[in-house]
């Protein structure tokens, strides 16, 4: 349910950038996008404002994307964790966060959120063989760093000096090392 939600809102997201790229063309067609006023531009606000009321809070995507794996309650007593569903919701998660970044970035400075949070989780080094994880569950969790770095990209607020909560070195020295 968790990923079908996430699956969803991101698609959400992905047609709120279309449509904010097809109302700038328009702008830029008409030559009205320097001056700020005009018919277009208010209603590109309008959408902006519209979106921003109707997708989860920024809080709840952070949530989503900070929760621990926990196995299936299940009869079956020590039940391995389901690596692959794991890393799938992990991706989800780091999805959203970037899309949140990159086409809400109001809502995540309202959150004050340091992205350099989820970079500590990210760089697990999950590449040895004789972890147990599925191939699969490695290639999810590739995608995720991936989505990691973008976020970087698009983010202002990220402080390449600060310590991660898990880490004794900054950010900078475990990027170097």
């Amino acid at each position: 349910m968790q990923h079908c939600t996430a699956l969803s809102l991101t698609k959400c997201l992905q047609k709120y950038a279309a449509v904010l790229e097809s109302l700038e063309q328009v702008e830029i067609a008409l030559e009205v996008k320097d001056t700020g006023v005009g018919l277009w531009g208010r209603r590109r606000r309008e959408v902006e404002k519209e979106v921003r009321k109707r997708v989860p809070e920024f809080q709840v995507i952070l949530g989503f994307s900070q929760q621990k794996a926990q196995p299936s309650k299940s009869l079956v007593p020590l039940q391995v964790p389901n690596f692959v569903r794991i890393a799938l919701l992990r991706e989800s998660a780091q999805r959203l966060l970037l899309l949140y970044h990159k086409y809400l970035p109001e809502v995540v400075a309202e959150a004050r959120f340091d992205v350099g949070k989820v970079l500590d989780a990210s760089m697990i080094d999950d590449a040895d063989e004789e972890s147990g994880i599925p191939e699969a569950a490695k290639k999810f969790h590739l995608v995720q760093r991936l989505h990691v770095f973008r976020t970087l990209k698009e983010s202002d607020q990220f402080i390449w000096t600060g310590k991660t909560c898990t880490e004794p070195l900054s950010s900078l020295s475990l990027a170097m090392s």
